[in-house]
């Protein structure tokens, strides 16, 4: 007796006995669908019947990055790419449909986000061409997010839909998206300076520093000594069009009602 595999279809091996096999027909029960091989043997060696089963390798959903952090009124994009088979129990696969969302309804049905208020003109989604290698397909999709508010921070899920028995499929884990503001932090260093800190609550960006409107360089911290003609301001790198807001030295003010002389330094956004 000897075996052939074919992926993906039923497979009958009858050995050389003069015996009739058994009318049977084996086939694997849907709850046992992520395995890979379903087989049963005759212990007599008349027939062997095996049914080859896609396995979770060929439904995928795979997104460019777990977590985007990003500068408010920015715009974002976030992509996830995703895998089929391109045939399946004897049916071709169709891409049904596509959809982002953040939320469900009271249904527990996803709310796809361009038909959710909160997103209204500030959303678009768009899907690259079908690319097929061998039995898999896989497509890019992408999710463009204009106007960022810190509203949007969320976690943003994918979902694809095709015509297969149990062929709907979500990213997991989706995509968590930090919307943050910039800001100038000012603490008092020695020698009449300070120290200036651009603080958002993304992980490591690259600082752009401006004084006076004047490209500094990147750094996370500068030192400035007291000076009534300087602003200075922060942006991330990549969002120089959206700086924090601009800090202000004032000059100081001089009190003379007493023999004392104090010298009042005060910082204004």
């Amino acid at each position: 007796m000897f075996l052939s595999q074919l992926s993906g279809q039923q497979v009958s091996v009858v050995s050389s006995s003069t015996q009739q096999p058994p009318s049977l027909h084996v086939c694997c029960d849907h709850a046992f669908h992520q395995l890979n091989l379903c087989v049963l043997f005759i212990l007599n060696e008349m027939c062997l019947f095996f049914t080859a089963l896609q396995g979770n390798d060929d439904w995928t959903v795979t997104c460019t990055s777990s977590n985007v952090c990003s500068v408010r009124g920015s715009t974002v994009d976030i992509s996830c790419t995703f895998k089929y088979p391109e045939k399946q129990h004897d049916l071709s696969t169709t891409v049904l449909e596509t959809l982002w969302f953040t939320k469900e309804d009271r249904n527990q049905k996803p709310v796809d986000l361009l038909s959710d208020a909160d997103y209204t003109g500030r959303v678009e989604s768009s899907c690259g061409e079908i690319s097929c290698i061998g039995s898999s397909c896989n497509r890019k999709c992408t999710l463009s997010i204009r106007d960022l508010r810190q509203s949007d921070s969320a976690v943003y899920n994918f979902r694809f839909k095709t015509n297969q028995p149990g062929g709907e499929h979500t990213a997991n884990p989706g995509v968590a998206l930090t919307v943050t503001d910039l800001q100038v932090k000012v603490s008092p260093w020695e020698d009449h300076t300070k120290h200036l800190d651009c603080d958002s609550m993304c992980a490591n960006p690259t600082y752009i520093w401006y004084i006076n409107e004047q490209n500094l360089g990147q750094s996370r911290s500068i030192r400035s000594s007291i000076n009534s003609d300087h602003s200075y301001a922060c942006a991330v790198k990549g969002y120089e069009r959206l700086p924090s807001p601009s800090v202000y030295n004032t000059p100081p003010v001089v009190c003379s009602s007493t023999p004392t002389i104090f010298l009042l330094y005060k910082l204004q956004l």
